[in-house]
């Protein structure tokens, strides 16, 4: 490709005039860049601007859904270090008095001290598990221990000093369920100074049992009555007679406890029938006829006697229907048990104690009288010993010579009540709604624990929706911000200023709406009736405050206040969030509800209006860069016919020089 040296011929720099040129066809493609630019950095803060919306929707449903902490309870020891705890919506607020006498602990003994030898072969037996040990080293009963009883024991080596070690064995349960119990037929065991063998006072002192009966009346009561077949029926002024008339089922529920420990026998009850006041004809009236019978001759002491034709008949009524009576009584799950003809003591063996008892009549008039409930309680007491007998020293003290701690179970003293727990962690029955953990003993000493709102949780939860909602709001304003130019041409230089989303109506509705939303009256259905923010302490400015910040409509709080609406009416607080106004238990109504549903087609993934506008953003930018490929290809075909049409020129001016330069020799040459 031949050189050319642009403007050689013509004197005029064509390469200048055509960047110049080619300049001046890209100012659109600079124009295009700053928008996309632009785009971006609107993408940018749309794509914060959700986020920061899903982060207030996030905290406003924490206000109302079923984790919403205006109900919780905490309790407060007044002494720190004793006891952990976790409370539910269930606590019942109130102060007690506990006292931790013991914690729960497991059983930890070790062996004598025990030096280098050899352990025979041994049959080991414990807690019914019976495994043989082939004999060895210390070690190799360590090791015999914990793959044959790992379940219900840890074991461990000691070294006690240069020469001898001890075996520590650990029970893997805690309290009185985790007492190992060993037995050693050959003494292996107490020979290393495991255990020891029962003292004659233990063996004596076994606990014997003995059951006695017991019964609980059941009175008959107006309020423990149901009439489930209607009837006429009578009450006792005892209250311990029931009469049913004709057909008649009632019901008695409510019945009196029994200890728990009791075991059922059964019922026992009297029953009376009443007849009508009929006479005795009228209850045997006789056959319908007689008739005369065979003729007989009857010899009595030489006296002849002949028998008498005897009839006698009387009308026949016509057939009547015939009335079948019944009366019994009726136990749960169906079981219908007919008393008639049964006597009137009554006795019916019983599973359990019934949850409620029927009482039936058909056709009869019955009276049901002093029922009673069986049951017996298993008595344990020891037999009489002397003084001389019973042992001083714990009982686990007996059994293991080195006993670092025994098998004990937790006991404690809530208001003066002595309650025992088989450990020390996960105790759910001390307090309603409590899960109580033990750590160490009170000694001697009681503490008092607090059970109240906790208002922590709460302020905490509403803080965060304030924080989430002022950022939104901030970013918003921020976003869509506007910069006054008081002169021509300063728009360039205060650019920077103004807000990427300037004019969004997106952004206006959004700030518009959510202030609408925040600061609405909501129904309220309980005392004391809260239907707007301010009345629980959630406000955009207190009363006095200056007209520039209130009008931000940024929230504060009043923390003291809605601290004392928490503790005061905790359900009021939760429904002006959230409500279930129509009986679904679903919320559809209320503060935070309502701005969530707000919230929502802005939020919406893929098809809300934020990702909507993002998406059309994008578009947007792969248009304009179609736009400036096209551009690009025009500007490099202009750019390179510019090329050839100044080439050309140049050419043809150098050749009109050469042929000028050739002329004017030869006119010289002619001179």
């Amino acid at each position: 490709m031949p050189v050319t040296m642009p403007g050689l011929g013509s004197g005029i720099e064509t390469d200048k005039i055509v960047e110049k040129l080619k300049a001046a066809e890209e100012i659109p493609i600079k124009n295009y860049e700053e928008q996309i630019v632009d785009i971006k950095v609107q993408n940018k803060v749309l794509e914060e601007l959700q986020k920061k919306s899903l982060t207030l929707e996030k905290k406003l449903k924490a206000l109302y859904d079923y984790q919403s902490p205006f109900e919780n309870k905490v309790l407060v020891p007044s002494a720190n270090g004793y006891i952990e705890s976790v409370a539910n919506k269930d606590a019942e607020p109130g102060e007690h008095k506990l006292a931790i006498n013991t914690i729960a602990t497991k059983l930890k003994i070790h062996s004598d001290e025990i030096k280098d030898k050899v352990l025979p072969a041994s049959t080991i037996n414990i807690n019914g598990k019976e495994t043989l040990f082939k004999g060895g080293s210390l070690e190799d009963f360590n090791s015999f221990l914990n793959q044959n009883y790992t379940k219900i024991l840890t074991s461990s080596i000691a070294r006690k000093n240069s020469k001898g070690s001890i075996l520590i064995i650990e029970s893997n349960t805690i309290g009185k369920e985790g007492l190992l119990l060993f037995k050693d037929s050959n003494h292996f065991l107490e020979d290393l100074g495991l255990i020891q063998s029962p003292s004659p006072e233990k063996q004596n002192n076994e606990m014997k049992s003995e059951q006695k009966n017991e019964s609980l009346p059941l009175s008959f009561s107006e309020e423990k009555l149901t009439i489930l077949k209607s009837g006429e029926y009578i009450l006792g002024q005892d209250k311990q007679t029931l009469r049913l008339k004709e057909t008649t089922t009632v019901r008695i529920d409510n019945l009196e406890k029994i200890p728990a420990e009791a075991m059922i026998k059964e019922l026992q009850l009297r029953i009376t029938e009443k007849k009508n006041n009929s006479t005795e004809e009228e209850l045997d009236p006789g056959p319908y006829s007689v008739e005369l019978g065979p003729v007989e001759n009857v010899n009595i002491k030489g006296i002849s006697l002949n028998s008498y034709n005897i009839q006698r008949a009387r009308e026949k009524p016509e057939d009547a229907p015939v009335i079948l009576s019944d009366y019994g009584i009726i136990l749960p799950g169906d079981k219908k048990i007919s008393l008639k003809n049964s006597g009137n003591d009554i006795s019916i063996p019983l599973k359990e104690f019934p949850s409620y008892i029927d009482f039936y009549t058909n056709n009869t008039d019955i009276i049901f009288i002093s029922p009673l409930v069986i049951y017996t309680i298993e008595q344990k007491k020891k037999p009489e010993e002397k003084p001389e007998e019973v042992a001083k020293e714990n009982e686990q003290e007996k059994l293991f010579p080195h006993l670092i701690t025994p098998a004990e179970n937790a006991n404690l003293t809530l208001d003066g009540v002595a309650l025992e727990r088989e450990k020390n962690n996960d105790l759910k029955d001390i307090f309603k709604g409590v899960t109580l953990n033990l750590i160490k003993s009170t000694g001697e000493d009681e503490i008092e624990v607090t059970i109240t709102g906790d208002t922590e949780k709460s302020v905490e939860a509403v803080q965060d929706f304030i924080v989430a909602y002022n950022e939104l709001l901030e970013f918003s304003r921020e976003a869509s911000a506007t910069v006054k130019t008081e002169k021509a041409g300063e728009y360039n230089k205060k650019k920077s200023e103004t807000g990427p989303l300037i004019g969004s109506s997106m952004v206006r509705s959004l700030i518009n709406g959510l202030r609408i939303k925040v600061s609405s009256a909501y129904p309220a259905f309980r005392e004391p009736y809260i239907k707007i923010s301010q009345a629980i302490g959630i406000h955009t400015g207190e009363a006095g405050s200056d007209w520039e910040s209130v009008s931000k409509g940024l929230l504060q709080m009043n923390e003291d206040k809605f601290r004392e609406m928490v503790l005061a009416h905790p359900k009021a607080v939760k429904e002006f969030f959230g409500v279930d106004s129509n009986g679904d238990n679903l919320p559809d109504d209320g503060m935070a509800f309502s701005t969530v549903e707000f919230l929502k087609p802005y939020n919406q993934s893929g098809r809300g209006i934020i990702s909507s506008t993002i998406k059309s953003n994008t578009e947007k930018i792969d248009s304009i860069n179609k736009q400036i490929a096209k551009k690009r290809e025009h500007i490099d075909h202009y750019t390179e016919n510019l090329n050839k049409k100044f080439s050309h020129m140049e050419s043809v001016i150098r050749q009109q020089k050469s042929t000028g330069d050739y002329l004017k020799q030869r006119f010289k040459q002619s001179e």
